[in-house]
């Protein structure tokens, strides 16, 4: 069933990032809505982890905006995510 005018629970909308000279992310858009299992996949260095530092404050965006359930929010630090009941588990290698 779909419902029109859904709100997402997470919305970033033109997300840019730069490193230097790097564009490691240019004008991403990005939704997840109530219910849903949601997977960023793609090539290595497709941005895949720094959107996900985005949302959980470790990286700030140059431009775009993030919003939660519809109300803009900023996300300045892993502590301010975490105020707002974000949380991320990042992956860590293994030693072989």
């Amino acid at each position: 069933m779909t419902v029109k005018n859904r709100v997402p629970l997470l919305s970033m909308r033109q997300i840019s990032k730069r490193f230097g000279a790097v564009e490691a992310l240019v004008a991403v858009d990005f939704e997840v809505h109530a219910h849903e299992v949601v997977a960023l996949v793609g090539d290595n260095g497709a941005g895949k982890s720094t959107l996900a530092k985005m949302v959980s404050g470790a990286l700030q965006a140059d431009s775009g905006l993030i919003e939660l359930e519809g109300e803009q929010v900023s996300i300045p630090s892993p502590a301010a995510a975490h105020d707002l009941g974000i949380a991320t588990v990042f992956q860590d290698l293994a030693p072989l």
